[in-house]
């Protein structure tokens, strides 16, 4: 029996560097890159919802539960690929659909199925941390 040292020298003593070859991505699955290859921007480029539901300042839902639950005041609704000047105080909330960015302020987003929704205020029934239910600038890509 050989020492896993011994082997390992072994081993890498028969194997040889291939050289790169230029692919199309489409060709690329099951290869290994040749170089790191770096981001020039951020992706995402900013702070977003990960979910469709309620962008809050997770203390304000801390004391929260389906028998108790949190009312906050909805000051303005925020679809997708809109921004919104109004910065969150505490006591308020957006309406947030997915992938829409963070209005100031917020630092959570309550999921629908967690909240009902009454003229305007919503009922919060679970708290959240911060940061749940966010996709972080740069969390898929960081440049």
């Amino acid at each position: 029996m050989i020492h896993l040292e011994q082997a390992l020298q072994i081993i890498l003593s028969e194997v040889r560097t291939l050289p790169a070859q230029r692919i199309q991505v489409l060709s690329s699955l099951g290869r290994v890159l040749a170089e790191d290859i770096h981001a020039d921007f951020d992706i995402p480029g900013f702070d977003r919802s990960a979910m469709d539901g309620y962008a809050v300042m997770a203390q304000d839902t801390c004391p929260a539960t389906s028998d108790q639950p949190v009312f906050l005041e909805v000051i303005a609704d925020l679809p997708a690929g809109y921004q919104t000047a109004k910065v969150l105080r505490e006591g308020k909330a957006v309406r947030i659909m997915t992938g829409a960015p963070l209005p100031k302020g917020a630092d959570a987003v309550v999921m629908v199925e967690d909240t009902k929704e009454e003229e305007d205020r919503v009922r919060v029934f679970r708290k959240v941390e911060p940061g749940e239910n966010v996709s972080f600038a740069g969390e898929d890509v960081k440049k």
